[in-house]
This record gives C-alpha cells, structure tokens and sequence, in this order.
C-alpha cells in the first residue's frame, strides 16, 4: 500500500469512527468533574512535567495521599507528595519527597510488613541535558514520615533506567518484591542497560538482583508491568510491555520464571518500532469466567493521522498450567483511538458489576471533561462487549489536526484548543471515598494543569476490600483473589458477580492504592470467598453488605496457622491448610477444571516393568460433589456408580449415623446420589435420604450407601443404605435397619421401597436386576445381632414383595447375568463357592458346580461375559476373572496390579469387553502408584495405564486423590468417569469429588 492509499484509509477510518461515535448520542454513561483547583492540588501541581503518580495511605487515616513523580526540567518542578485531609491536599515541604528525577513509575507498598507504606519511584538516571536527577529511589514509612535510604538497599542500581514498577510475592516468602521495566532506548535513559529486573526482599527493606538466576533474561526492556495470576495456580506470574518484545512470564511455584510459550508471537505488535510504544498492560476478569484476560496500551507517535487501538487480550483456558489468549480487540468493539493511550486500566467506573476498559485520553466538551472509557456491557458466549462515548464530544481530529506537520506545532494546538489530552500516568482510587473509582491524570504539559477528575456517576451498589494482619502472606494481600456472589448463590454456576486480584502498580507508570473494588450491580448484599496467594486456603464472608469498605484480617486466615516461608516454596506447598474449610472449592470458584498434561504419563518409580504407559495423554476434567457444607467423618464414597441413559449416576454420604440437626442442613447421617450430566457438566444432587426418613434427633440416620446405584426400566435408581459405624447400630439409637430406595431421575421424587428387608441388618452390598426389577442385597447384622451372620435377600421391587432371604450372603460384590436373570456371589468375604440365585423358581440360592471365585468387585454382563477383580490376599495379589454366564465356567486372566497397590474396589467394561478399567488403592493408597487409571486387555492380557492423577492434582489445585469404589465408563467405551475421595489436608480425605478421563482413541484401539 502506497502512502496515498494509507493516508486515504486513514481518514476515511476517522471519519467512521467520529460518525459512529456520534451517533450513540451525548455521552451519558459517565459523569466526572475536575476538582483539582477546589481539592488543593494547585499551585503545587502547576508548572510540572508528570510522567508517574501513585496512590496510598502513607499515614494510616483512611484518606488516601498523593504521590507526583516528575520530570525535572529546567523551571519546573521535583516530585510532589500531597496529603489528603479529608477530600483536601496540603502539600509535604520536604527534601526526602521532593526528590529530582526523571520518574515514571511510582508505587506505594508495604515492603517491610509492617503496617505502613513505603515508597518505591522508579526514574531514570541523568541524561546530562537536564538538571542532576537520580535514580530510582526507596523511601522508608515511619508513622507517617518518610526516610530515604535509597543508597545501598539493592534495589536502587545507580545506573538502570527504571521506568514502571510493580510489586509480587514471587517465591511465597510473604514479602513484597519488585519487578520494575527499564525503558527500551539506552541512551535515553541514562544508562548502560535495557532490562527489566526482579528485585527479592531479603527482608528488613533490603534487596537483590535475582532477574537471571531466575528466569528473567538481560536485554528484555519493559515499559510497562503487570503481576498476577494468569493460570491459576496460586502464583503470581508478570508481563513486560515494550513493543517487539511484549513477553508474559509464568511462575513455576518454586519461584522460577519462563516465557509462555509463544509469548511473543500472541502479544506482537508488528509495526511497534522506534517511536511506535507498547507501553502500558493490565490484568482483568473482563467476562467472568474466572480467567484473568490482558489489555495493552500504545504509545504510538502520529494516531490523530494513523488510529491505533489498544489491545485486549481474552484468557481463553488454560491446559497443562499454560494459558492461551487471543486477540478480541475488534470483536469486543475496542475501535481505534485517535490519541495516545499509554495507561489502562480495567476497573468498575459505573459499579454495574462489568468491568470498564479505561485510558488515560481526556475529551472536553467546553469545560467537561470526559475521560475515554470503554464501557463494559457483560460477555455473550464468552465475548466481552464494550462501547465507548467520549469520542462523540467534539470533532477531533479535523482533517486540519491530521495535517500539522510538525509534533511540536500540533501539541501547540492540541493545547490551545482543550479539545483532547493524553497523559502518562492515570491511577484510578476512590479518593473521596464515596465508592465510586475517581483519577488522577498528570499532565506532562507544564503550559496544561493536571486533572483530579471525581467520579459523579449514577451507578449501582459497591464493596472495596482490603486486607491487614501479619500471617505469613505481605499484610496487603496482594496476589488474593475476591470472588464476590449474590448473598446465598456462593459458588453457584453463573452466579459470580465479579472477581479482582489484589494487585498495585499496574497500566503505565501508575500506583494504584491495595483496595479492590468490586461494583455489584443491584445487590445490596453479598457472599466473598477469597483465595489467598500460594495455596494458602481461603476465608469466606456470607451476607455482606454492600457500599462500604471491608478490612478482612489475615490473622483468621488459615495461612495464619501455618508455619511461615523462608525460602521459595516447593509445588507441594500449593496445598491448603490441614484444616480445610467447606465446602470444598476449586480455585477461582471455578465449578469444574480441564486439564492435560504429560504429568499425566510420567511413571512413578513403584510402577512394575512390564506395565505399559500410555502414549497420549488423556483430558481430565474435575469437579467436587456439591452440598458438603460441613466436615463429615469424613465426605466418602464406598458404593459403585452407573452410566445409563446417557448420565452418570453415584453417591457420597457424610459417614456419620446418628442425627444431629444441629448440624448441616438436614442434620448428619446423610446419604445423597447425584448426576452428571455430560451435556450440560452439571453435576446436581438428585436425593438425600435424611430428607425422606426425616429421623429425629438421638436416632440412628444412614450415613452412606454401600450398594451399587444401578437404573431400572422404569426410570428409577434403586440403591441401599448402610451404617457409618457399627456401634451406631444400637437400640439406644432405635436401630432397627436399613432400607432399598427408588429415586425418579426426571423429578428426584424418592421413596423406600424396601423398609427393612432384614430387620436389624444394614445393607453393605447391593445389585438390581433393571430389567425384572429385582433388587439384590447382601447385609451386615447390628452389634446385639452379630450371630445373624451375613444375609442374602432379593426383594421384587415392582411386586413389592421378598422372593428370597438366608444365611450366608454376599459381604462384598454381586454379579448379574442379565442375559438369563441369575445371581452369582461368593459367600462372606472370602475365597468361596460361587452361589447361583435364579428368580424364576425363586429357591434358596445354589452352588455352582466347580467354581471357586473371590469377588470383590465386577463388571456388568458385556457379551455373555462378566469380568471380576478379587480381593487379595493369601500372598497373592488382586486377580481379574472371566466368568462365563451361558457355560458357567470361569477362567483367571492375570495379575490386575500394576505396582504396590492390589486393593480394587471398582471394575468396568468398555461395550466391546476388550477393556476393562480400575484403579488400584480404593482405600486412600492409590496416589503411593500415582492414582493409576488402569486399563486391562482381555484379549492380550496387558495392562496399561491411560493416566497417573497424582501428584498432579496435589501439585496443581492442593487436593490428592485417595482412591475410589466407584467406576463407571460411557456407551461408547471413550469416557471414563470416577468418584474419588479426596483429601485437602492430613486427612485420610475429607470430601469427594469426580473426574471424568476422556480417553484418547489411539489408546482405545483394538
């Protein structure tokens, strides 16, 4: 394209833009006005070139103060630093603020825990046109008055040319360290360098160059930075914006950095050379999806003749703990700016719960200022919209603005006119502290006065949230996660309002005060769960009121009970505290994750030779059981699932036996089955038993179910329940037995269909015919009827009559033969005789005649076969069995063990019955093999695992996976899905959870 076409393009693009941004009307969606004359800022801010400006509360009242980073030019001015007294400055007259520099990034932090901030300005050294200058300086808070001691802290070279400056807790040692840019233009920024540095707090405001040894390249320069999480594993990741080399880096938990992997290819800019900047960048959760998404602001040198829009960046999942995102910028309507647009924010301007895109161009129409917001309108399928106002205020640029040649006679106009300015810095703070996020934007124009702009919007309710106390994470929290709910829909599906990751010192050098600020929208009360930084735990506020400021205290949260860092943490300390709370969350208030990862096929040292490993790695989503409100004894698993009808059916139950109402909503003594529907990755309660026994206080209340959930022809699962402990099983609990349940999977209607089929027995082990809607039990007598033994019983549920019952019942496993309708099981819990039970003469179950089996788990009927896992024992390990059901004859196919674990309490089928899948350590020893997903071929006999979960779970989202009793694979044989129980803490486990194991086809093939 020749320079006539381009010029061409150029204009009719602004024409467009200024037709498009007219016809939306007269701005209306916010409202500001400049208070700096009537707030004090002047005359102490007149006459400036401000190129930085941070906000923080340096004596400790509550009103945030005012730091102004210039540079000192000839005639101008040094810093400034204004005190806020109650909506109006004063300034401070002292040498030790009112440095000379050449600053630009400003950030007030507690950088030595102790409850006051410090300041941090980042400047460039002399460049010998201009009055002396120092560096980057570091002033230390004593009760309000500031001491320097920039000289010999380690994080002050004297020859780096620093420019914006943020802080993170890069190693979990709960101090704040310093990541600050160095410009790009060596010669121009007075020193030898250009690259970015990572400063570590050795503690007591003391600090070392640790950029390379870490992670961190010589030679990457940044204009500006950004800390915070971007694939949420609790560690705090930065970006660097410089223009060619636009690079994020991701933290590995042990305090080690590297590029996203093609880094610089997503966030290029191919014509950012020379004078053209990428200067500015910002963290965000633009589409509440709980991903953290990127905008970049430009510098760009003649956009009134050549628009240039700042970039938006969608954080579009994350797979294997790497992120990917994508450019949305047209599609989420971020047109092109006619101005430079260096600093970015995205923050709530109107408090309607939508994040607004925010830049530091002004627009006036007369004295009005209207500074440029992209109002955030809410995300259609996972797409932030956004539209802007302020450009329809005035005509600029004219075709006669497009046509100055020189830059020094077009910013003589630019100032004579007042149609527009940009400036460096723009920090956002609600300064007035009327819950509405007011700016400050100062002006390097020193003919221009800086902006104080008050946020006078009409919007919806607010909450600001803060954070103090001493607990082994920086008092200011940063790195936390708020997640803010309606009041009583906490982690519900879509319910999130909004999220804000504490962060300070974002945009373009800027500081922005520790305060997140959430708007809500209409809700006038809300539920917080905030995730503290590093796999700390959480701490939940319920029925918060809005439109106020929240101090939450680290001393309550569960990090303050664990001992604190003093070196970079490992992955295992990810993990939550011992003492988890409930209900159990993933991070973000995510309801499911996704991942792949090669973790997933790398074999543990307890893995025996001869077992293969997959090729691929598999998909595994995961996701916790809702309604586990309250610590059980503990949330477990021990009855097997089904797929049927295209869903997957289980049950949990909190373990416990005799009522309590005082605790959990029904009281405890609670079983529940739920289903996963694979279409929607809704995971819903269907039933809980406390709700239809309605048991009383003092009374014995089933605390799990045992029995397999099996689906019949009518649409209903059947299941038995079983005693959380025997001694519960008493009279003085009014023990009197356990029951066989029905449950309508359309309307969760459930009844007892079966009340007591074996008075004074629970109900351990379980099957249902579905086709003739027979239900099977084997039981376990109450403690003062131990000498009843184990007994059979098989109840016709559609008759509602007993068929049969006796002694010597099945302790562990059933197997159907659908095909012809008889019962095969192994008396006891033992190596035994297979016993026959045939409905239709209805006698007492019969041996069948030369087979000798031990069964503790099995498949369904695939092909006239059913395959069995024993329970090992005897020197021998678990053993899978092939049984026959026209022949009645059964043969061993091999050693089901893989490594140190052989106790298998699940098995299924795939529809061909070629593969069989389990995993070995039901009772919490799976993750000493690496929680191996096993599948076994029945035709070849090999054994091959499609995954080891651990320690990937534990290392990724601090839950272990400790084994499971319920399998079950989909109609396809492609997906595989598992009820674990889960540990968060010391426990054995305390709570449950699924994971549903795509199956890669390569590892499928016959």
């Amino acid at each position: 394209m020749n320079g006539l076409q381009r010029s061409s393009l150029t204009i009719l693009t602004l024409c467009f833009l200024l037709a498009a941004a007219i016809a939306l009307g007269q701005p209306t969606a916010f409202s500001f006005r400049d208070v700096g004359h009537e707030a004090g800022l002047f005359p102490a801010l007149a006459n400036i070139h401000g190129h930085g400006a941070g906000w923080g509360d340096v004596d400790g009242d509550g009103q945030l103060d005012l730091y102004v980073a210039t540079f000192h030019k000839a005639g101008g001015k040094p810093n400034q630093l204004l005190r806020n007294r109650n909506g109006k400055f004063e300034l401070v007259d002292s040498s030790v603020t009112g440095i000379s520099s050449r600053a630009t990034g400003v950030v007030f932090a507690d950088l030595d825990n102790d409850g006051d901030v410090d300041l941090y300005i980042a400047s460039m050294p002399n460049d010998k046109k201009e009055p002396i200058c120092r560096g980057c300086s570091l002033l230390r808070n004593d009760h309000g008055v500031f001491r320097d001691i920039a000289t010999g802290n380690g994080a002050c070279p004297a020859e780096f040319g620093g420019r914006s400056a943020t802080v993170l807790d890069f190693d979990g040692d709960g101090l704040l360290d310093l990541l600050v840019g160095e410009d790009p233009l060596r010669g121009y920024n007075g020193s030898t360098t250009t690259s970015a540095r990572l400063f570590r707090n050795l503690g007591k405001l003391r600090f070392e160059d640790v950029s390379q040894s870490v992670g961190l390249p010589a030679g990457i320069p940044a204009l500006g930075v950004a800390a915070a999480d971007v694939n949420n594993d609790g560690w705090p990741d930065f970006f660097l914006a410089a223009g060619q080399a636009n690079v994020l880096f991701l933290n590995d938990g042990q305090g080690n950095f590297r590029e996203l992997p093609n880094s610089r290819a997503t966030f290029a800019w191919p014509d950012a050379q020379g004078d053209n900047m990428v200067c500015g960048v910002c963290f965000g959760d633009v589409n509440r999806d709980g991903l953290l998404d990127l905008v970049l602001g430009q510098h760009y040198d003649h956009p009134w003749r050549e628009p240039v829009a700042n970039r938006l960046y969608l954080n579009r999942g994350i797979s294997e703990g790497i992120p990917t995102f994508e450019d949305v910028t047209q599609q989420a309507g971020l047109v092109a700016l006619p101005m430079k647009a260096p600093h970015v924010e995205l923050q709530d301007f109107d408090n309607d719960g939508h994040l607004d895109l925010y830049t530091s161009i002004v627009k006036f129409q007369g004295n009005t200022p209207h500074p440029l917001i992209f109002r955030g309108l809410g995300a259609k399928r996972g797409l932030p919209r956004f539209e802007q106002y302020a450009l329809a205020v005035n005509d600029f640029p004219t075709s006669e603005d497009q046509n100055v040649k020189s830059t020094g006679k077009f910013f003589e106009k630019l100032l004579a006119e007042k149609k527009i300015i940009y400036t460096a810095p723009g920090p956002s703070a609600d300064f007035d502290n009327d819950g509405r996020l007011d700016l400050f934007l100062a002006n390097w124009f020193a003919e221009a006065p800086s902006l104080l702009l008050r946020n006078e919007t009409n919007g919806g309710h607010w909450l600001q949230v803060q954070f103090a106390g001493q607990s082994g994470i920086n008092r200011q929290g940063i790195g936390a996660r708020v997640h803010v709910y309606p009041a009583g829909r906490m982690g519900k599906p879509g319910a999130m309002i909004g999220m804000r990751e504490m962060a300070i010192g974002f945009g373009y050098a800027s500081g922005q005060p520790a305060i997140a600020h959430l708007g809500l929208g209409d809700a006038d009360e809300v539920d917080l769960r905030i995730a503290l930084p590093h796999g700390r735990g959480t701490i939940e506020r319920r029925g918060v009121p809005a439109n106020q400021r929240l101090t939450i205290s680290l001393n309550d949260s569960p990090a303050s009970k664990a001992t604190p860092k003093t070196k970079a943490a490992s992955p295992k300390a990810k993990a939550v505290p011992s003492e988890p709370s409930f209900p159990p969350q993933l991070p973000d208030g995510r309801q499911i994750v996704s991942d792949k990862s090669d973790q997933f096929l790398a074999r543990p040292d307890t893995i025996e030779k001869n077992v293969t490993i997959a090729r691929t790695a598999p998909v595994v989503e995961f996701l916790y059981y809702p309604g586990q409100n309250y610590p059980g004894r503990p949330w477990s698993n021990w009855g097997d699932s089904c797929f049927a009808d295209g869903k997957y059916y289980s049950a949990i139950g909190d373990h416990l036996a005799i009522s309590q109402k005082s605790v959990g909503e029904h009281g405890v003594g609670s079983a529940r089955v739920f289903v996963y529907d694979p279409q929607q990755s809704s995971l819903r309660q269907l039933a809980n038993t406390a709700d239809v026994l309605q048991t009383k206080a003092g009374h014995y209340a089933p605390g799990k179910i045992h029995t397999r959930i099996d689906l019949g022809t009518d649409g209903c699962l059947y299941y038995a329940t079983h005693r959380g402990s025997p001694s519960a099983t008493k009279s003085e609990y009014h023990y009197r037995g356990d029951h066989v349940f029905r449950t309508n999977v359309e309307t969760g209607q459930t009844k007892v269909v079966a009340e007591m089929p074996v008075p004074f027995h629970s109900i351990p082990c379980g099957t249902l015919d579905p086709d003739r809607l027979i239900f099977y039990g084997g039981t376990a007598a109450s403690v003062e009827h131990e000498d009843d033994g184990i007994r059979f019983f098989a109840y016709d549920v559609k008759n509602g009559r007993l068929l049969c019952t006796g002694p010597n019942g099945p302790a562990r496993y059933m197997m159907l033969a659908r095909s012809t309708g008889r019962l095969y099981y192994v008396p006891g819990a033992s190596d035994g005789p297979l016993m026959r039970f045939d409905p239709a003469s209805a006698n007492e179950p019969t041996p069948v005649e030369g087979v000798t089996m031990n069964v503790r788990a099995a498949t369904d009927e695939v092909a006239g076969k059913i395959y069995a896992v024993s329970k090992a024992g005897k020197g021998e390990g678990a053993i899978i069995q092939e049984f026959d059901t026209a022949t009645e004859t059964m043969r061993r196919l091999g050693s089901a063990n893989v490594g140190t674990q052989n106790y298998i309490a699940s098995i299924d089928a795939d529809p061909t019955g070629r593969f069989l899948y389990y995993v070995p350590g039901a009772h919490g020893g799976s993750p000493q093999d690496g929680s191996a997903v096993v599948q076994f071929d029945t035709k070849t006999k090999r054994k091959k695992v499609i995954a080891f979960l651990e320690p990937f779970y534990t290392n990724q989202y601090g839950l272990t996976l400790k084994g499971t009793y319920a399998t079950a694979i989909d109609a396809e044989g492609e997906t595989l899905y598992v009820t674990w129980n889960v540990s968060r803490g010391t426990r054995a486990w305390d709570c449950c959870g699924i994971t549903i194991i795509h199956i890669p086809s390569s590892e499928r093939a016959h």
